[in-house]
């Protein structure tokens, strides 16, 4: 079963790219479908998410903020699927 995530992110931001590029690097092996979200389109997401960016959102699973990494984003795929 194929797991969806969305990446809040903003133009510039490295962390953000470096958990994008995280992302698409694990999507193949664990069924993702990633999307990305520039937060700056929207006066909502940008009041609730500036200062947490990179955010991912797992569809029925929790909400990662920083720091992220491979193994934060696996534990919560493996919670998630449970």
């Amino acid at each position: 079963m194929s797991i969806r995530l969305t990446l809040y992110s903003r133009p510039g931001c490295h962390l953000c790219d470096d958990a994008y590029s995280t992302l698409l690097a694990l999507a193949p092996d664990h069924d993702l479908q990633v999307s990305k979200v520039d937060i700056t389109r929207d006066p909502e997401l940008l009041q609730r998410f500036r200062h947490l960016i990179p955010v991912i959102d797992i569809d029925n699973g929790p909400l990662l903020t920083p720091p992220l990494t491979t193994e934060s984003i696996l534990t919560a795929l493996v919670e998630t699927r449970q």
